[in-house]
């Protein structure tokens, strides 16, 4: 069994400043979480929080598939 640093206050912090201003769910991170890390991001290590920050630092406007996650493409995604 490998012991797993969690992520700090300010890793989790930051995270949550980057969901609002993405409008980003908790369903559609965990989702995402799963997708790139295949754990859900409560389970995530301090370096998978950091790679997820990284990545979504980058992000202008929330990706595609969190957006269909959230319902939010729906209309978009009848057309395609």
């Amino acid at each position: 069994m490998r012991y797993v640093i969690p992520p700090s206050h300010k890793q989790i912090d930051y995270v949550s400043s980057l969901q609002r201003k993405l409008n980003i769910g908790d369903r559609a991170l965990d989702l995402h979480c799963r997708e790139r890390f295949n754990e859900p991001f409560s389970n995530l290590s301090r370096s998978q929080v950091s790679d997820l920050l990284e990545q979504m630092t980058t992000w202008e406007a929330a990706p595609a598939e969190l957006q269909r996650a959230q319902g939010q493409l729906d209309l978009l995604g009848e057309l395609a």
